[in-house]
């Protein structure tokens, strides 16, 4: 069978924001094809990958994605032709050596990505394979897939991602018993309803924001919120601490501001000191199991206090700390600063450089957290099947809106393969 690399071409789709993105099809030369579909960030890390837009203000607001398309197809598509589909670490060192910048600067993120991915779903297809056990084929991940990643389940969100809301991010329900793996989605969608109820009975308004999750709009402080959801979780069959927790994400960068944390909610600012003891009072009243980007990216020096004073207790995740970069990671381990990390293929820019970055995270102990993007979402599902191939312990998402529940979906759907 002929697998060599026929043609690949892009074309510019619609994100769930509205705006475009890029969806890349792959050709092989037996005929074999497949196609992916990419994501990008809204509130997007300082030095993860860049998205090329077109900048043509005449064309969606500047947000076009036809340069990106020409960049695949007359740049990318040329140097790839009969290579093979299944050497995917070919596929991607070429990909890199087209563009080696830190950030892809050159030829974009999502040019390059939507290439590396759609080249792997089509080898696993050619290679007759479920995509996660491709992954693992091909990146030596041996022992077989025992559990399923957890959802971490975006289920308030405010910050960028929602008008005249909370300084926070986001405010997810995380799933930590012992429950299989379409009991635990349940788990989390049933909390999420009681949130609904307990926010309605308190005058909000639950309209849904871009993550699928409840918009954190007219909430008096960033702490609300985490009474509203505790109350909530209360209100189920589910206890705190013991089948569910909740992580938050301040996404501190946002709201750091000439080194210090400016809580414009709470009327508050605080040095980086105030902003741990700060965390250490919230561990104290709430089930909090996890704190991702609890200080800013540039804040590097006060990461390690925090590591000191609450790893013990909870997950410390970097997210725009190490926007799924080998190199960022390799520091954040060496100043001992998280335990945990968001994993986004669309920071790094290709496959290869991701999963670099979680076997770096595996070999140091170091828990995987596989993430949707909060704004320019696709329907696609290949970051569920990269966290069951990883071994992820979470996979972060949010409730509703198809984008997100295609990928809850998917992920039960390999459960019931694996009778997980």
């Amino acid at each position: 069978m002929d697998s060599k690399i026929r043609s690949i071409k892009a074309r510019e789709i619609l994100s769930s924001n509205g705006l475009p993105t890029l969806e890349t099809t792959v050709l092989c030369a037996n005929g074999t094809n497949s196609s992916v579909s990419i994501p990008y960030g809204e509130s997007a890390g300082k030095y993860e990958a860049v998205t090329i837009f077109d900048e043509d203000k005449s064309r969606y607001e500047g947000y076009g994605m036809l340069k990106a398309v020409k960049i695949v197809d007359e740049i990318i598509s040329p140097q790839l032709a009969g290579v093979d589909v299944t050497d995917q670490k070919q596929i991607d060192q070429k990909l890199f050596d087209l563009d080696p910048t830190p950030q892809k600067t050159n030829l974009g993120g999502n040019s390059l990505l939507s290439v590396s991915l759609a080249c792997a779903k089509t080898a696993s297809v050619i290679e007759k394979l479920p995509l996660y056990i491709y992954i693992q084929k091909t990146y030596g991940f041996d022992g077989g897939i025992t559990n399923m990643p957890k959802p971490n389940m975006v289920v308030l969100e405010g910050g960028k991602h929602a008008d005249n809301s909370t300084d926070f991010q986001e405010y997810s329900v995380s799933v930590i018993g012992k429950f299989n793996c379409s009991d635990s989605v349940r788990a989390g969608i049933e909390i999420y309803r009681s949130l609904g109820r307990e926010l309605k009975l308190n005058g909000f308004n639950i309209n849904v924001g871009a993550e699928g999750a409840y918009a954190a709009v007219s909430m008096k402080s960033n702490i609300d919120p985490l009474l509203y959801i505790k109350n909530a979780i209360e209100k189920t069959k589910y206890i705190p601490e013991k089948d569910v927790g909740i992580s938050l994400d301040p996404a501190a960068s946002e709201f750091y501001e000439s080194g210090f944390y400016n809580l414009s909610k709470d009327q508050k600012k605080f040095n980086s000191s105030e902003m741990i003891t700060y965390y250490e009072n919230l561990l104290d009243n709430y089930p909090i199991i996890s704190i991702e980007d609890g200080l800013a990216e540039e804040d590097w020096d006060n990461w390690k206090p925090l590591f000191t004073k609450l790893s013990e207790k909870i997950m410390i995740v970097g997210d725009d700390l190490t926007v799924t970069q080998e190199k960022r990671l390799k520091r954040a381990i060496d100043e001992k600063t998280i335990n945990s990390i968001i994993i986004k293929p669309n920071q790094a820019g290709t496959l290869t450089e991701t999963m670099a970055t979680v076997m770096l995270a595996k070999d140091n102990n170091i828990k995987t957290i596989v993430s949707h993007r909060g704004g320019g979402e696709t329907t696609d599902t290949f970051i569920i099947d990269l966290a069951v191939a990883i071994g992820a312990e979470y996979v972060k998402v949010g409730p509703t809106r198809g984008e997100r529940t295609q990928k809850y979906n998917r992920l039960m759907e390999i459960a019931a393969e694996l009778n997980l």
